[in-house]
C-alpha cells in the first residue's frame, strides 16, 4: 500500500506543477494584455498631445495634419479599450487557473499526510512486532531457566 501511496503522491504533486504552470501561464498572459492597454492608452494621450500642438503651432499646421493626429489618437484609445476588455475577459481564468490549483495543492497535502500517517503507523507496528520478540524471548528464557531449576 505504501508503493501505490507514494506514486499517487508522485502523480498528485506532478498535477500540483501543471496547475501551477497553469496559473502562471494565464496570469502572465493577463498581465500582457493590461501592459498593452495602458501602453495604447500612453501612445494615444501622446498622439492627442502632439496634434493640439499642431493645431496651436504659430501659424497653424495643416489641418489634415492634426486632425489625422486626432484620429489615430481615437484609433489608439479605442485599442486600447479593445485590450482592456479582452483583459477584463481573461480574468475568470485566472481565477479558475488558481483555485484549480488550490484544489491540486490541497489533494496533494492531503494524500502527503495520509502516506506520512501510515508511514508513522508502519513504524509503530515495526516498534511492537520488536518489542513482542524481545518480550518473547525473555518469557523463553525465564521459562527454560525455572524448568532449569528443580
Amino acid at each position: 500500500m505504501k508503493r501505490s501511496l507514494a506514486r499517487l503522491l508522485r502523480v498528485r504533486s506532478l498535477l500540483e506543477d501543471l496547475a501551477h504552470r497553469r496559473l502562471e501561464g494565464t496570469t502572465a498572459a493577463l498581465r500582457r494584455l493590461e501592459d498593452a492597454a495602458v501602453h495604447q492608452q500612453q501612445l494615444s494621450l501622446r498622439t492627442r498631445s502632439q496634434a493640439l500642438d499642431l493645431l496651436s503651432s504659430n501659424p497653424p499646421a495643416d489641418p489634415s495634419e492634426w486632425l489625422t493626429g486626432i484620429a489615430d489618437a481615437d484609433l489608439l484609445s479605442w485599442k486600447s479599450g479593445q485590450l482592456a476588455a479582452l483583459a477584463d475577459a481573461a480574468r475568470p481564468a485566472v481565477e479558475e487557473a488558481r483555485a484549480q490549483l488550490l484544489t491540486r495543492r490541497i489533494e496533494h497535502r492531503q494524500l502527503k499526510t495520509l502516506l506520512d500517517e501510515a508511514a508513522h503507523a508502519e513504524q509503530q507496528e515495526r516498534g511492537r512486532q520488536e518489542q513482542r520478540q524481545i518480550d518473547d524471548a525473555f518469557h523463553s528464557r525465564a521459562a527454560f531457566r525455572r524448568r532449569r531449576l528443580p
